[in-house]
């Protein structure tokens, strides 16, 4: 028996009170209670839309401006690499490069530049000092994931007794495969 019902069977006038203000046995205040809780939330990547919950829409992505890793080419000899090693990402790159040298006519060279670090869309580097073959330093940007724009500088080639220089300022577009 509940207190409610133990206080009715002693006083009547106090029962019509008790049942009055109880709010287990009204029932219009448990229809009111449940419209002001709040509403119940959506699964993750769903958003609510009034009543119903909705799937997110996807962001759209921005487009790839680096090639993927692998082997391109691009136009008058020019091939590269990229590669990611440890999280890192490098471009390997071999350009012919026109080289002017002082008693003979302009001849056209292969020079490489292993593992220049890629940082956004630019890469820089430079080969070892070498007595032959002088140093040949390259930077380059990728303007999308289809071409790219190439400067290159050699210094001090050897040709004999002549110590030649170079340089190459190109945009070509890149294509798979070298």
């Amino acid at each position: 028996m509940t207190l409610t019902q133990r206080l009715c069977a002693t006083a009547a006038s106090l029962c019509v009170a008790m049942v009055a203000l109880s709010p287990s046995t009204s029932l219009a205040g448990d229809q009111h209670a449940a419209a002001a809780k709040t509403k119940a939330k959506c699964k993750k990547g769903y958003v609510r839309k009034g009543s119903k919950c909705t799937k997110k829409k996807a962001k759209a992505k921005a487009p790839l401006s680096v090639p993927a890793d692998g082997s391109y080419s691009g136009t008058g000899g020019l091939t590269f690499d990229v590669t990611t090693t440890s999280g890192k990402r490098y471009v390997s790159l071999r350009a012919r490069i026109p080289l002017t040298c002082p008693s003979g006519p302009t001849t056209t060279v292969g020079f490489l530049v292993r593992l220049m670090p890629l940082t956004g869309t630019t890469f820089t580097g430079q080969s070892s000092a070498d007595p032959e073959f002088g140093q040949t330093t390259m930077s380059g940007t990728f303007a999308s994931a289809k071409s790219l724009h190439l400067t290159a500088q050699v210094a001090n080639y050897k040709n004999g007794s002549d110590l030649c220089t170079g340089q190459l300022d190109v945009t070509t577009p890149i294509q798979a495969g070298p």
